[in-house]
C-alpha cells in the first residue's frame, strides 16, 4: 500500500517514555522552571522554538530506571527526543517547518553522558486531512468542537485521511489530532530501512479520495428513500 501515511504514536505509548528532566529541576525532578515548562507545553502545541528556549541538558533521576533501559532512537520526556541516527534520516526528507535542537543526556551524577548525539524534535507543520467517518475508533477529545485523540492498542489502517495527507512535507501534525503526529509512507520506510522504525511506533493509515466517499454516501442516501 502506497497511498497510505503513518501515525506516530510515541505520545500515547507509555514504553517510549524517559525520565529526563532540565537541569533546572532539584535531583528529585521537582522544581523546573517556569521557562521550561512552558517550552514544553509549546512543543507538544506543535509550535517552534528558538534554540535559546530549549532546555539544553537533561539528567535521569537516581531511583529512575531511564538511565539503565537500553536508548531509543526516539522517546518522549514531553519533548520528543530523538538520536542521531534518526536525526540522518529525518534530514534526508522534505520535514518542512522543522528544527532539531542539539541536547546532552546525563546519568543522575550530572556529570556522566547518557550516549550521544540526541536532538529535541521540534516541528509545526500541519495538514487538514483527517476523516472521523473512517475513523470510528478515533476518541474525541472532551470539550473541544472538532478534536480527536488516537484510543490505545492501536492498529493499522484503522483511520482514514484524505489525499491531502500525501503533500508535503514529510512530517506533520493533522489540525485536529492530539497526542499524535504523522509521517510520509517514504519516510516510514526510510526509518524501517535503518532498523529504527520500531522505535517511532508507526500504525499504517489510509489515504482515500473523500469525493468518492461522498459520491457512495449519496448514492446511498438515495437508494434508502
Amino acid at each position: 500500500m502506497t497511498d497510505c501515511i503513518w501515525l506516530s504514536n510515541v505520545y500515547g505509548d507509555s514504553m517510549s517514555g524517559r525520565g529526563f528532566f532540565p537541569f533546572s529541576a532539584d535531583k528529585r525532578g521537582n522544581g523546573t522552571t517556569t521557562a521550561d515548562l512552558d517550552a514544553i507545553r509549546r512543543a507538544k502545541r506543535g509550535e517552534l522554538l528558538a534554540p535559546e528556549e530549549v532546555p539544553p541538558d537533561f539528567f535521569s533521576l537516581s531511583d529512575s530506571a531511564a538511565h539503565r533501559k537500553a536508548p531509543l532512537h526516539i522517546f518522549t520526556n514531553c519533548f520528543l527526543i530523538i538520536t542521531e541516527e534518526s536525526a540522518t534520516v529525518l534530514r534526508q526528507f522534505d520535514l518542512g517547518e522543522c528544527r532539531l535542537h542539539p541536547v546532552r543526556l546525563w546519568h543522575p551524577d550530572r556529570k556522566t553522558r547518557f550516549g550521544t548525539g540526541h536532538y529535541v524534535l521540534n516541528f509545526a507543520s500541519r495538514k487538514d486531512a483527517f476523516l472521523p467517518d473512517r475513523s470510528p475508533r478515533m476518541k474525541r477529545v472532551p470539550l473541544t468542537p472538532d478534536r480527536w485523540s488516537p484510543p490505545t492498542n492501536l492498529q493499522d489502517d484503522e483511520f482514514g485521511f484524505t489525499k491531502a495527507a500525501l503533500d508535503a512535507p514529510d512530517l506533520w501534525w493533522d489540525r485536529r489530532i492530539f497526542h499524535g503526529f504523522f509521517l510520509s509512507h517514504r519516510l516510514a520506510q526510510a526509518l524501517k530501512a535503518a532498523k529504527l522504525a520500531k522505535h517511532w511506533r508507526l500504525f499504517r493509515c489510509p489515504v482515500v479520495d473523500a469525493e468518492v466517499l461522498r459520491k457512495m454516501g449519496a448514492e446511498r442516501m438515495g437508494g434508502d428513500e
